[in-house]
């Protein structure tokens, strides 16, 4: 097992509760919780999906060297941490 550290933009959803939450570098990674635990485990899950259904394709991971969000005035950055 492979451990796997991405940077994740998380936003609270000011009207209808709850964060939506981006991997930074990797294109299609998203997700949305209606709590904070809920939003990194849906990133996670995620993240993990992309990187199956790639290597089960042959292909590699999409990474990009550039954000592929922007942040938003409410977003902050975290640290995810996945083990797949």
């Amino acid at each position: 097992m492979r451990r796997h550290v991405f940077q994740a933009l998380l936003t609270p959803d000011e009207e209808c509760g709850g964060y939506t939450i981006c991997a930074l570098h990797y294109p299609g990674v998203v997700s949305e919780g209606e709590t904070l635990e809920e939003a990194k485990e849906g990133i996670s899950e995620a993240f993990l999906a992309m990187l199956e259904s790639r290597v089960a394709h042959g292909e590699s991971m999409m990474y990009s060297d550039l954000p592929v969000v922007e942040q938003e005035e409410n977003s902050r950055v975290i640290r995810i941490v996945v083990d797949g």
